[in-house]
């Protein structure tokens, strides 16, 4: 199954940079840009700055598991001095960040060989290129060998937005940025120009936008591909830039790293052939989040009934049903406590969870529901749960509830406190709700959690 809305959304709160911190890398090359041009060290150096790498494609993603930081390149254009050396230009660069008050703190070489990083700690950094241009070819420059090497960056940049246009909608880069989401999730040993290349490789000139019709076809297919291109390969291939073949991304890989990635790879690429090809929602949804983690949510318009669910619109109906808070039994109210609580899909027998919910959530039936209480009351204290239905299909099923019960697992054992699970199955709009109790007084009471359900069925 695709799981075309749960991929967007996906894309949208798990694995995109988001627009404050692309604005923040931005504003950053303008001012850094500046400081180049005017800087004692490098103003007679300065030509012009190139955005460059994932943030230029398109495919720069949120930092990886565990990270807070994210890097973006720049290149600077500078103008060939006579008789400088490669390793010239990058301390140039280098000592004009060090003397400067404003940078110097910031100013890290972190042992890279070809640039000159600056670090906004806690945020993300900037890699600096410096590059010369005899009118023939780019040149960047090997700190350690002290070599200049070749390199094409806006010709780079122009075959990856020719591959674009053959895929269409967007989906070369959103299909890169998952796949180095997925490198960080799996620990694929592969960097991310050597990935976006790879990838950018299977897309074929006769290809049409139909066989990229939306994204998941569009990972499936190139995943495959990428998985049949690299189980051909027993030695550790040369992929270069497609713009400038002497320009070799695979200059990080030995034979070791490249069979990782190459295990690796041929792994994942076979649960996403399988998550694409399952027509079971719930075994589908558990290989696609076996793919990308729990955190790929599975929404409800992409289940059975999805559609309906979308356009439905819920009546409260009568709840004369639910019975008052002194049932629990308490002999009062004193709420100085406060009470929240947590919701979770699950697949239908609660063993894999698909997304978190707020109130008034929408979902189809068949369903697990897990909800926990959170409190500042002190312990001890007892814990009761309370369900509402409302509308004519748990009416008509003699299953309005509204009593009180201790909190139980699926099904129906007890033996619970702060958790309960229900099930999705009638349509209407339904609550829960959560009560603390100390010494016979309720002494707090959570809001109610409403739930939308809609059963295709009914």
């Amino acid at each position: 199954m695709r799981f075309i809305h749960s991929f967007a959304a996906f894309l949208a709160d798990a694995v995109n940079l988001n627009k404050t911190r692309v604005d923040q890398a931005h504003d950053a090359f303008e001012t850094l840009t500046s400081f180049l041009e005017n800087s004692e060290h490098t103003k007679d150096l300065f030509l012009e700055t190139f955005r460059q790498g994932s943030l230029r494609q398109g495919t720069i993603i949120k930092p990886r598991k565990g990270k807070t930081e994210f890097d973006v390149d720049l290149l600077l254009k500078c103008q060939r001095q006579n008789g400088w050396s490669a390793r010239d230009y990058l301390d140039a660069v280098h000592k004009a960040f060090d003397d400067s008050d404003r940078y110097k703190e910031l100013v890290d070489r972190r042992g890279k060989r070809r640039c000159v990083t600056i670090d906004y700690a806690g945020d993300f950094h900037v890699d600096i290129v410096p590059s010369i241009d005899d009118g023939y070819a780019c040149w960047i420059m090997n700190g350690d060998t002290n070599q200049f090497e070749p390199s094409d960056g806006d010709g780079y940049a122009a075959w990856f937005e020719g591959r674009s246009a053959i895929v269409g909608g967007g989906n070369l880069a959103k299909a890169v940025r998952l796949a180095k989401y997925m490198r960080d999730e799996h620990e694929w040993p592969v960097k991310s120009i050597l990935l976006t290349t790879i990838l950018g490789l299977q897309v074929r000139n006769d290809d049409t936008a139909a066989a990229y019709a939306d994204l998941p076809t569009t990972l499936a297919r190139l995943a495959l591909r990428v998985d049949g291109f690299l189980q051909t390969q027993g030695a550790l291939p040369v992929i270069g830039n497609p713009a400038l073949p002497a320009e070799t991304f695979t200059r990080h890989w030995d034979q070791e790293t490249f069979e990782k990635f190459k295990t690796e790879l041929h792994r994942v690429a076979g649960l996403i052939k399988d998550a694409y090809e399952e027509n079971d929602e719930d075994a589908s949804a558990e290989k696609w989040q076996e793919v990308f983690g729990e955190d790929f949510p599975i929404l409800d318009e992409d289940l059975a009934g999805g559609e309906e669910l979308a356009a439905a619109a819920f009546a409260l109906g009568g709840t004369a049903h639910a019975q008052p808070v002194a049932a629990i039994p308490v002999v009062g109210e004193d709420l100085r406590y406060r009470v929240r609580v947590d919701g979770w899909v699950y697949d239908r027998k609660g063993k894999k969870r698909f997304r978190g919910i707020n109130t008034d959530a929408r979902m189809a039936s068949g369903h697990a529901l897990k909800f926990r209480a959170r409190t500042d009351a002190p312990e001890p204290f007892d814990v009761r749960w309370q369900v509402v239905n409302t509308g004519q299909h748990a009416a008509s099923e003699a299953n309005l509830r509204g009593g009180f019960f201790k909190g139980h697992d699926l099904e129906g054992k007890p033996g619970y406190k702060n958790v309960t699970w229900e099930t999705t199955q009638f349509t209407g709009r339904h609550w829960i709700e959560c009560f603390i109790v100390k010494d016979g007084v309720c002494v707090g009471r959570s809001g109610r959690f409403y739930v939308n359900i809609k059963n295709p069925q009914f």
